[in-house]
């Protein structure tokens, strides 16, 4: 069977384009179309409006093996983001409702999305558009349901405003099996109608099967699929290794876990297209004889991020799954220098918060953290103050080293009262700035990758090499 071209309709006429993130290429109906770039940022927010709230009780941990440090702690609890903790059950457009039979009024049309992949992995009973449409994304963990019809087809129907963009993403169930074109980086479509007609999106493959990592990445990129512990979904942990790790075989290096590793290294996979760009970031910094280069251990997200990053049963098991299953195969597989001293978590958000319970819970394991934009504490949304846990800490010294920062605009103004806070608990602590703690502001940073990326050599600096910076 011959697919329709990209962007045709076999009844009305249209136009329509798809494009990747930045450093992919831009196709459109029209081979003829010029390749452009695009790079975006967007102010996402980790703590916007929860639902109803759920007790955890913290799990127990062997305490032969591991510091119970958490028994001291108050409980926490979270409340469930509707779009990631449980599957909604909105009634979806039906699949043999065409945009010919649907009611339609005013300025408004009928868009029907239609899919046709290369292949599909056996075992696949639906695919699933995401993006930033009510109809695609709201009240739907996996998004709107695609329907496969006997010419290969996977199809639904959305009504839109005349001349409306759609922007969405393909995938088989989640952002691990997002659709990839040929080079096998992810795709974002783009489509627009001034009238009621379809729309044919064309798939080469998927993420979990076909993605190639940009080839302008400094150094070395491994990926290790699927690994698992009881508790949490599985995830890819990906395994960056600097320039000088197979030209200087004999040496070994710290290592630097951190949080939303899709985030790190490649914008294909990055959140609205933008990477930390961890690893131009260090290897400029090693470049300048400034830091002591890691190895960087990128541990990806799934939909239960909420749950995973913050103290609740998920969020422990999370932290055991790094300590019992991550850190042992890391040390196992590459030239690491497996000590405390030379062992760091880092993270951003939610990420952040996630990277202070593991070096508070661990100090025999992690000896340091950066901490980017935290959320230290959340009481309206998320029922969350790890605060507390270092005012009611009553335990012997623990011997760590913290970098937090912040900005001060949108969501980052809102989280900077539980920086402060942190910061002033840490310092009646005993904590010195520029020895064992730093904080820095950024009063006109967002809570974005670009601000993480532009800021990234302030705890890289501190965490591996000497940061002199005043507070």
């Amino acid at each position: 069977m011959k697919h329709p071209k990209h962007g045709s309709s076999a009844h009305q006429p249209q136009t329509s384009s798809h494009e990747h993130h930045e450093a992919t290429e831009t196709a459109s109906a029209s081979p003829s179309k010029k390749k452009t770039k695009q790079k975006q940022t967007h102010e996402h927010e980790d703590v916007r409006g929860q639902e109803e709230a759920h007790e955890h009780e913290h799990p127990h941990e062997n305490e032969n093996e591991h510091e119970h440090a958490h028994e001291h702690h108050p409980k926490q609890r979270t409340k469930h983001h509707p779009a990631h903790m449980r599957e909604q059950h909105d009634e979806e457009h039906p699949s043999n409702l065409t945009y010919t039979a649907w009611p339609l009024g005013g300025r408004e049309i009928a868009m029907q999305i239609e899919v046709f992949p290369r292949y599909v992995p056996e075992g696949t009973n639906a695919l699933y558009l995401q993006g930033d449409h009510p109809q695609l994304g709201k009240g739907r963990e996996k998004g709107l349901r695609l329907h496969l019809h006997g010419d290969g087809a996977w199809r639904n129907t959305v009504r839109l405003k005349a001349g409306e963009g759609l922007h969405f993403k393909v995938h088989r169930g989640d952002s691990e099996s997002l659709a990839v074109d040929s080079e096998g980086r992810p795709i974002i479509f783009h489509a627009s109608l001034q009238q009621s007609g379809s729309f044919a999106a064309e798939v080469y493959g998927w993420l979990d099967r076909d993605y190639h990592p940009k080839p302008t990445i400094k150094g070395r990129l491994e990926l290790h699929r699927k690994m698992t512990y009881p508790g949490i979904r599985e995830r890819d942990i990906l395994v960056w290794l600097p320039s000088s790790y197979d030209s200087d075989p004999q040496r070994r290096y710290p290592v630097l876990y951190m949080h939303d590793g899709q985030n790190l290294f490649d914008p294909a996979t990055a959140y609205a297209g933008v990477e930390w760009a961890v690893d131009e970031n260090i290897e400029q910094l090693e470049r300048e004889g400034r830091i002591d280069t890691p190895i960087v251990v990128g541990l990806k997200n799934t939909p239960d991020r909420l749950e995973e990053y913050v103290p609740t049963d998920q969020g422990y098991a999370y932290m055991r799954f790094i300590v019992e299953v991550v850190k042992p195969m890391i040390d196992h597989r590459y030239r690491t220098r497996p000590d405390r001293e030379n062992t760091a978590v880092m993270g951003s958000s939610l990420g952040g918060l996630a990277s202070f319970l593991l070096v508070w819970c661990y100090p025999h394991l992690f000896s340091k953290a950066g901490c980017l934009s935290p959320v230290f504490h959340n009481r309206k949304e998320l029922n969350v103050d790890v605060c507390s846990w270092v005012e009611q800490y009553d335990g012997p010294p623990k011997d760590i080293r913290l970098y937090i920062d912040n900005g001060g605009q949108g969501l980052e103004y809102r989280l900077m009262p539980g920086c402060r806070r942190m910061v002033k608990l840490l310092e009646k602590r005993g904590y010195q700035h520029g020895k064992d703690l730093a904080w820095y502001l950024d009063k006109d940073a967002h809570h974005n990758e670009s601000a993480w990326a532009a800021r990234l050599w302030r705890p890289l600096t501190f965490l591996f090499g000497e940061y002199k910076e005043a507070p």
